[in-house]
Protein backbone atom coordinates (compact mmCIF):
# COMPACT_ATOMS: atom_id res chain seq x y z
CA UNK A 1 0.00 0.00 0.00
CA UNK A 2 2.82 2.36 1.22
CA UNK A 3 6.33 2.28 -1.21
CA UNK A 4 7.68 5.24 -0.19
CA UNK A 5 8.94 4.83 3.37
CA UNK A 6 9.58 8.61 4.34
CA UNK A 7 4.84 8.59 3.72
CA UNK A 8 4.96 6.27 5.95
CA UNK A 9 6.77 7.41 8.31
CA UNK A 10 5.10 10.81 8.18
CA UNK A 11 1.61 8.95 8.72
CA UNK A 12 3.12 7.26 11.60
CA UNK A 13 4.25 9.96 13.35
CA UNK A 14 1.04 12.39 12.45
CA UNK A 15 -1.49 9.61 14.11
CA UNK A 16 1.10 9.09 17.28
CA UNK A 17 0.54 12.80 17.93
CA UNK A 18 -2.83 12.65 17.66
CA UNK A 19 -3.25 10.22 19.67
CA UNK A 20 -1.14 11.52 22.44
CA UNK A 21 -2.65 14.66 21.93
CA UNK A 22 -5.90 12.67 22.53
CA UNK A 23 -4.99 11.00 26.19
CA UNK A 24 -3.17 14.63 27.03
CA UNK A 25 -6.36 16.25 26.26
CA UNK A 26 -8.53 13.44 28.64
CA UNK A 27 -6.59 13.83 31.68
CA UNK A 28 -6.59 18.29 31.52
CA UNK A 29 -10.01 17.91 31.43
CA UNK A 30 -10.80 15.81 34.82
CA UNK A 31 -12.56 18.39 36.77
CA UNK A 32 -11.35 18.78 40.37
CA UNK A 33 -13.88 19.39 43.24
CA UNK A 34 -13.62 21.52 46.17
CA UNK A 35 -15.99 21.36 49.67
CA UNK A 36 -15.81 23.47 52.40
CA UNK A 37 -17.97 22.37 55.18
CA UNK A 38 -20.43 20.86 52.57
CA UNK A 39 -20.70 23.81 50.28
CA UNK A 40 -18.96 23.87 46.95
CA UNK A 41 -16.37 26.13 46.28
CA UNK A 42 -16.76 27.89 42.50
CA UNK A 43 -13.54 29.04 40.90
CA UNK A 44 -14.15 31.88 38.69
CA UNK A 45 -12.14 31.30 35.68
CA UNK A 46 -8.97 28.76 36.41
CA UNK A 47 -10.31 25.88 38.57
CA UNK A 48 -8.19 23.33 40.93
CA UNK A 49 -5.69 21.79 38.93
CA UNK A 50 -3.42 18.49 39.89
CA UNK A 51 0.61 19.48 39.50
CA UNK A 52 3.12 16.35 41.07
CA UNK A 53 0.31 14.70 42.96
CA UNK A 54 -0.96 18.04 44.45
CA UNK A 55 -3.74 20.30 44.24
CA UNK A 56 -3.19 23.61 43.42
CA UNK A 57 -6.36 25.91 43.57
CA UNK A 58 -6.69 29.75 43.14
CA UNK A 59 -5.77 31.33 46.20
CA UNK A 60 -9.37 33.38 46.56
CA UNK A 61 -11.57 30.93 46.38
CA UNK A 62 -10.82 28.15 49.49
CA UNK A 63 -9.78 30.98 51.45
CA UNK A 64 -12.35 33.41 50.92
CA UNK A 65 -14.65 30.91 51.58
CA UNK A 66 -12.87 30.01 55.11
CA UNK A 67 -13.63 33.18 55.92
CA UNK A 68 -9.95 34.36 55.27
CA UNK A 69 -8.99 38.12 54.04
CA UNK A 70 -6.56 37.86 51.19
CA UNK A 71 -4.22 40.48 49.61
CA UNK A 72 -1.79 40.38 46.42
CA UNK A 73 1.00 42.08 46.34
CA UNK A 74 2.29 42.23 42.75
CA UNK A 75 5.60 44.13 43.85
CA UNK A 76 6.42 41.17 44.99
CA UNK A 77 4.52 38.42 44.38
CA UNK A 78 3.57 38.10 47.98
CA UNK A 79 -0.17 36.67 49.35
CA UNK A 80 -0.66 37.28 52.30
CA UNK A 81 -4.37 35.79 54.51
CA UNK A 82 -5.49 36.52 57.77
CA UNK A 83 -8.29 34.70 59.30
CA UNK A 84 -8.34 35.15 62.97
CA UNK A 85 -4.83 35.15 65.08
CA UNK A 86 -4.02 33.32 61.68
CA UNK A 87 -1.66 34.75 59.17
CA UNK A 88 -0.09 33.09 56.28
CA UNK A 89 2.40 34.57 54.13
CA UNK A 90 3.81 33.08 50.30
CA UNK A 91 5.71 34.28 47.25
CA UNK A 92 5.54 32.30 43.98
CA UNK A 93 7.65 30.19 43.10
CA UNK A 94 8.83 29.89 46.77
CA UNK A 95 8.69 26.56 48.39
CA UNK A 96 8.33 28.42 51.86
CA UNK A 97 5.63 29.88 53.38
CA UNK A 98 5.10 31.38 56.58
CA UNK A 99 2.03 30.91 59.03
CA UNK A 100 1.70 33.15 62.02
CA UNK A 101 5.69 33.99 61.39
CA UNK A 102 6.84 30.42 61.94
CA UNK A 103 8.35 28.35 58.07
CA UNK A 104 6.31 25.92 56.41
CA UNK A 105 7.96 23.76 53.78
CA UNK A 106 5.15 23.47 51.00
CA UNK A 107 5.24 20.43 48.62
CA UNK A 108 4.93 22.02 45.33
CA UNK A 109 5.87 25.89 45.30
CA UNK A 110 3.10 28.58 44.28
CA UNK A 111 2.77 29.23 41.16
CA UNK A 112 1.19 31.38 38.56
CA UNK A 113 -1.25 29.34 36.35
CA UNK A 114 -3.42 31.41 33.52
CA UNK A 115 -2.93 34.37 35.31
CA UNK A 116 -3.97 32.96 38.64
CA UNK A 117 -1.72 32.49 41.73
CA UNK A 118 -2.18 28.68 42.46
CA UNK A 119 -1.29 27.03 45.98
CA UNK A 120 -1.25 23.73 47.32
CA UNK A 121 -4.67 23.68 48.65
CA UNK A 122 -3.82 20.78 51.81
CA UNK A 123 -1.59 23.57 52.98
CA UNK A 124 -3.65 26.61 52.62
CA UNK A 125 -6.51 24.27 54.50
CA UNK A 126 -4.17 22.77 57.04
CA UNK A 127 -2.72 26.13 57.95
CA UNK A 128 -6.38 27.20 59.07
CA UNK A 129 -6.89 24.56 61.33
CA UNK A 130 -9.16 22.18 58.82
CA UNK A 131 -8.87 18.97 57.64
CA UNK A 132 -8.53 17.99 54.09
CA UNK A 133 -9.79 14.56 52.32
CA UNK A 134 -9.58 13.49 48.62
CA UNK A 135 -11.87 11.26 46.77
CA UNK A 136 -10.09 9.93 43.96
CA UNK A 137 -13.24 8.17 42.55
CA UNK A 138 -15.09 11.18 43.00
CA UNK A 139 -11.61 13.63 42.26
CA UNK A 140 -13.56 15.73 45.08
CA UNK A 141 -11.29 17.81 47.88
CA UNK A 142 -13.34 18.05 50.94
CA UNK A 143 -12.23 20.53 53.94
CA UNK A 144 -14.15 20.20 57.36
CA UNK A 145 -13.37 23.14 60.04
Amino acid sequence: MFTDRRALRALLMALMTVLALAGGASVRAQQIYVTVNGDPVAFSGTGPVQIHGSVLVPVRGVLEKLGAEVHWEGATQTVTATLGAVSIQLHLGDRMASVSGRAVTLNVPAQSYHGHTMVPLRFLSEALGAQVRWDDASRTVTIQT
